[in-house]
């Protein structure tokens, strides 16, 4: 088999056929590789094995680390957008030109972040005012998981190109060997197992830099042998700034969205610090809790914005619309029923990460409330990652900024002070995020305007 014919085989153009049987093809996948992802929450397992300050800080410097991350999302997302605008239209040297600027763009980021993060660890988590152990546990983290910023970057880029161009197989096998891996090192390292050395909250870090240099390496492999429809090599590159400048114009309102959410988090859990360190400590263990159940849903979504941008790419947009409406539908089903089984374990969930009874109790009570989140979080993520996947990222940063600033923030303030609700308005006020963000991307998706964007 040829490098040609190998690459065909594990690239598709689904602008053709059943919608939901190319969804499910692309999209299960996906899913599998996002609930792969889920295993990395286990870290948090071990690092609650070190007390409720070392989970504290582990949970703000996380915060800090998916800022980080979420402010190349954007640069992803054009790239995925650009790519399978290619793919539908059967460009596939266009692809590939635009493949390679964007991992040009995410080394250069990631370089940039490795300085940042390890020689502004220690000023970035005292702005928290955290205890001073939970502080010191967050630094050490921070620190240790900053060596791994060109990695992680660069794979964070690479995984999306290779699902935008109909690949989503070799992703969730390198998705695998990355889980797999930190799984298998990190209570070794956090604990001090067998001959290992006890590294405590730095072990936890080093587990997962550990997983992303995997990533790195499999995915170089894989763009460069020609097993999957992009095929990437050095030679005759140079940097093309006008193809730079469009993925920074599609993906600039996706990093500011993500940036800005990321922001929020950071400000929620300032309003969380004077309500204890095991209200830190539940909030933190909730956020990983929640992006773990988010997960399934999110890799449905993208499929589905991998097939909105492959129809829209070969001048199919009722077909587009058609199939976001129908990956809302399935999220829906799925989430609903994610929803419920939170309600039913909550306690159990809370007890497989921490012991401490206070921190058991809020960390349960936490998941029944984000429960209502869940429920309404598959609609809303599926038509907007449509939308994106449309390159209209312009709708959907405006959406995020208006639901998060203009209510959940003030709510997150207001309900703790003025009601009965006390730590638990918090956590009230970002279900309202989601319910918000519903509705309006039900109604956006229905006027069907994000059809008509240029990438």
């Amino acid at each position: 088999m040829t490098q040609t014919q190998a690459a065909k085989k594990t690239g598709r153009d689904l602008t053709k056929g059943s919608i939901i049987g190319n969804l499910l093809s692309l999209s299960g996948p996906m899913i599998a590789t996002e609930s792969i992802y889920t295993l990395s929450v286990l870290e948090m397992v071990w690092v609650g094995r070190l007390g409720a300050a070392a989970l504290a800080g582990v949970g703000i410097a996380f915060i800090v680390v998916m800022l980080i991350l979420t402010a190349q999302i954007g640069l992803s997302v054009a790239a995925r957008a650009m790519i399978a605008r290619a793919i539908g239209a059967g460009n596939e040297a266009e692809a590939n030109h635009v493949a390679r600027q964007g991992i040009f763009l995410a080394v250069s980021y990631g370089l940039v972040m490795t300085v940042v993060g390890v020689t502004l660890a220690g000023p970035i988590l005292r702005v928290f005012n955290l205890e001073p152990d939970a502080t010191a546990a967050g630094i050490t983290y921070l620190r240790v998981f900053s060596l791994a910023w060109i990695p992680a970057s660069f794979y964070l880029m690479t995984y999306g190109m290779i699902q935008a161009s109909g690949d989503s197989v070799n992703p969730m096998k390198i998705e695998l060997a990355m889980r797999l891996t930190q799984v298998v090192v990190t209570p070794f390292l956090v604990l001090g197992w067998a001959f290992f050395p006890k590294v405590g909250v730095g072990g936890a870090a080093m587990g997962g830099a550990a997983a992303e240099y995997i990533g790195m390496s499999l995915a170089i492999w894989l763009l460069t042998s020609g097993r999957t429809r992009l095929h990437l090599g050095l030679k005759g590159f140079r940097p093309d700034f006008e193809v730079i400048r469009r993925l920074i114009r599609v993906g600039l309102p996706a990093s500011v969205m993500n940036i800005q959410l990321s922001v929020s988090s950071i400000v929620i859990a300032g309003i969380m610090v004077p309500f204890g360190t095991a209200a830190v400590a539940g909030h933190s263990l909730l956020s990983r809790i929640q992006q773990m159940l988010f997960l399934p849903n999110f890799g449905l979504s993208l499929g589905a914005g991998v097939l909105v941008g492959q129809n829209l790419g070969a001048r199919e947009p009722g077909r587009a619309q058609r199939t976001g409406w129908t990956a809302a539908g399935l999220a829906g089903g799925l989430s609903f029923t994610l929803a419920v089984a939170v309600l039913v374990w909550a306690n159990s969930i809370a007890r497989v990460f921490v012991t401490d009874p206070q921190t058991v109790a809020l960390t349960a009570t936490f998941l029944r409330i984000a429960a209502v989140a869940i429920m309404v979080s598959g609609v809303s993520s599926a038509l907007q990652q449509s939308i994106n996947g449309a390159g209209d990222t312009m709708i959907p940063m405006i959406v995020g900024v208006l639901t998060v600033w203009a209510l959940q923030i003030p709510l997150a303030f207001l309900l703790p002070r003025f009601t009965s609700l006390g730590v638990f308005g918090v956590r009230w006020a970002m279900v309202s995020t989601y319910a918000a963000g519903a509705l309006i991307y039900m109604a956006y998706f229905k006027s069907g305007r994000w059809k008509r964007t240029q990438v």
